[in-house]
């Protein structure tokens, strides 16, 4: 049995009760498209970032975290302030914490240039990688299209729309991006989290209303914010299908801890050039060679 840590981000820094008010501005120096290169730390996407025009540092790029989460070590660092308290909160629901909010006056990737950028403080053991300052999400890129790209390592912003197709699938990105899809016959909820290290991950509570080819065994630990919770790789016996892609009696893993939704993750993220509408509440999936 491999004894393995596994730093699972699944959607694991939610912060709730953010207004729409507080969402952040873009300022876009390209009128095109903005590439930002990314690097990657294990499964984690790692961007380069400046905060308020000083030297770049490190952010995790998380379509599993809303807007952006900053270590407390650097909003120390860079003396910044914002008003009152948000509650965080883990995926299923074991962790509430309130945290401080803070405002970021110039938050920069590769000539991206966000301004006014609200976020939230917490503790550094809750940024998964020692040496980034943050962690930054969907929703600090507002009014953009955002496409993943695994195969040529950068991110790529810019203006526009998706239309719905074949394609496309119906998002939801309130506070993390999620869709419908379907698993042997059944329509069930899906979290898109290039944080996550599986590919896909399914509760282990819904292992008796699926067919599997083969017994969950256990091969290893992962954590979130609210705790360490089991994980057991299994091969699925059927179809799940996400939009026009079926994948064929797939490997996956199963977790404990209560959590109520598929996590699909980095490992599928890599298989995919991924685009996200987040206004229009579509995403694109276009296969890589």
């Amino acid at each position: 049995m491999l004894n393995v840590l596994v730093l699972f981000l699944l959607s694991g820094l939610i912060v709730a009760n953010v207004a729409a008010q507080n969402l952040t501005t873009v300022k876009e120096t390209n009128k095109n498209q903005i590439e930002v290169p990314f690097k990657l730390d294990r499964h984690l996407v790692v961007i380069k970032g400046k905060i308020n025009n000083n030297d770049e540092v490190d952010f995790i790029f998380d379509t599993g975290t809303t807007g952006v989460v900053l270590s407390e070590t650097f909003a120390d660092k860079y003396q910044l302030k914002g008003k009152g308290f948000t509650t965080m909160r883990s995926p299923n629901g074991d962790m509430s914490e309130q945290v401080r909010n803070l405002t970021i006056s110039q938050l920069g990737f590769n000539g991206l240039n966000l301004k006014n950028a609200k976020g939230v403080a917490v503790k550094p053991q809750m940024i998964f990688s020692p040496n980034a300052a943050g962690i930054i999400g969907l929703r600090a890129f507002k009014g953009h299209l955002v496409t993943i790209d695994y195969q040529n390592s950068k991110l790529i912003f810019r203006k526009g729309s998706l239309k719905p197709n074949e394609k496309t699938i119906p998002i939801d990105t309130t506070n993390i991006v999620e869709a419908k899809v379907n698993l042997q016959g059944k329509e069930v909820l899906a979290h898109f989290d290039n944080g996550g290290p599986g590919y896909v991950t399914i509760p282990m509570e819904w292992k008796d209303n699926y067919k599997l080819k083969s017994k969950p065994v256990l091969m290893g630990k992962g954590r979130t914010p609210g705790g360490e919770f089991d994980i057991f790789r299994a091969q699925l016996d059927g179809e799940m299908r996400i939009g026009s892609i079926v994948l064929k009696d797939p490997e996956i893993t199963l977790f404990t801890g209560g959590f109520n939704a598929i996590n699909i993750g980095s490992q599928f993220f890599k298989k995919y050039t991924i685009t996200i509408d987040a206004k229009n509440k579509l995403m694109q999936l276009s296969p890589n060679k």
